[in-house]
């Protein structure tokens, strides 16, 4: 036995038994230290019950992590739900404004010069428009300006009120990530947390101006990184797109395309689908290739951007006066058309990949997929 020498005037000369030392858990008690061992569970306690315990707090953790990313994504979802609403809502307007006044489309060169010099003065950071925002998913290095929802948002009300061939994703997509990231900033979220909120705000965006959660929620995913999926991206996801899809059309609106499909399929079916998607792909590639193009051949020999902008704008005029309306703005009676088994020309497709193109790579603000949708 082990004895210490007590020198105090309580105890002078008289030897005792040492006190064995005692490891204590900082931040318990005493005597709580000497009774539990590190599960938590007393010392005489079953193994399996130390486990169940360990088990207990892991679910508990997943299901407070679960719970606070469904309401993240569905502060995403309703920022995108409320902008898309909004959005749409004035876009129809404005589209029927344009179609009962089909001369509003001589206005473009001069609504180019406006919407580039305003681009062009004030845009900063906003400039980068979609691009930035997914180079923020992958490298989330600063916040996104707050000026890029409302520039995307006037910018693509008034080339769609002069008959830009241009669409709506793109628009959706500014709105909601600038919004989220505002909100973002606001509540200081990680770096990590930020990329995936951004990832639920390119869902929340898609779903709710296109009526198609789902399909945003995957589109989120993909998009962003092709060929990796962030796993932890898809409850947040799911729950913006959702979310957003139900504040559209809560608040009214009603997307216009809906086409009932026959349940039949068989091979000739099949076969079609298959021809379709490479015919899809071909005409997809054609339109980056001519986009891009443009893009590069007036930033060569153009440097001041409005300019671009404004001749894209002549271009757009001289088109119509030779073709028709028919290719102006998102061209959804061309789309109404085909889904109602009307047989279309040949060139249909080729003159409004030309017009996306030349809205575009001269820089009318808009989104891409509803013009190749034509």
């Amino acid at each position: 036995m082990e004895y210490a020498w007590l020198g105090s005037s309580y105890g002078r000369g008289v030897v005792r038994p040492a006190t064995p030392h005692k490891q204590v858990v900082p931040g318990i008690s005493m005597s709580m230290a000497e009774n539990r061992d590190m599960s938590g569970m007393p010392p005489s306690s079953p193994p399996w019950l130390a486990v169940l315990a360990r088990r207990n707090r892991e679910h508990a953790y997943l299901a407070a992590s679960l719970g606070r990313w469904i309401i993240l994504g569905s502060v995403s979802g309703g920022l995108a739900g409320l902008s898309g609403w909004v959005f749409l809502t004035v876009l129809d307007r404005i589209t029927d404004f344009r179609l009962e006044h089909d001369r509003m489309y001589f206005m473009l060169p001069v609504a180019g010069l406006i919407l580039g010099g305003m681009y062009h003065f004030f845009g900063g950071r906003a400039k980068g428009g979609s691009p930035l925002l997914i180079e923020q998913i992958h490298e989330p290095t600063e916040w996104l300006p707050r000026r890029m929802a409302p520039m995307i948002l006037l910018g693509t009300w008034a080339s769609q009120l002069f008959g830009a061939s241009v669409g709506r994703e793109g628009t959706a997509l500014q709105m909601s990530g600038g919004l989220t990231d505002t909100f973002a900033r606001l509540i200081r979220l990680k770096p990590d947390d930020r990329r995936t909120l951004l990832i639920a705000a390119l869902a929340g965006g898609f779903g709710a101006v296109f009526g198609v959660p789902v399909a945003g929620a995957v589109f989120a995913l993909e998009v962003q990184s092709l060929g990796r999926v962030r796993y932890e991206a898809i409850v947040p996801a799911l729950s913006a797109s959702i979310v957003g899809d139900l504040i559209v059309r809560g608040l009214g609106y009603h997307h216009a395309l809906r086409v009932p499909l026959d349940p039949r399929i068989d091979t000739w079916l099949i076969l079609k689908l298959l021809l379709g998607g490479v015919a899809f792909g071909l005409a997809g590639a054609a339109f980056i290739e001519l986009t891009e193009g443009l893009k590069s051949a007036t930033a060569r020999f153009i440097r001041f951007p409005p300019l671009r902008t404004f001749l894209g704008g002549l271009a757009l005029v001289g088109l119509t006066a030779w073709v028709g309306h028919d290719y102006l703005g998102m061209s959804l009676g061309i789309i109404d058309r085909a889904l109602a088994g009307d047989r279309l020309s040949f060139a249909v497709f080729a003159l409004k990949i030309l017009f996306a193109a030349i809205s575009i790579g001269t820089l009318f603000p808009g989104g891409e997929v509803t013009p190749l949708f034509a």
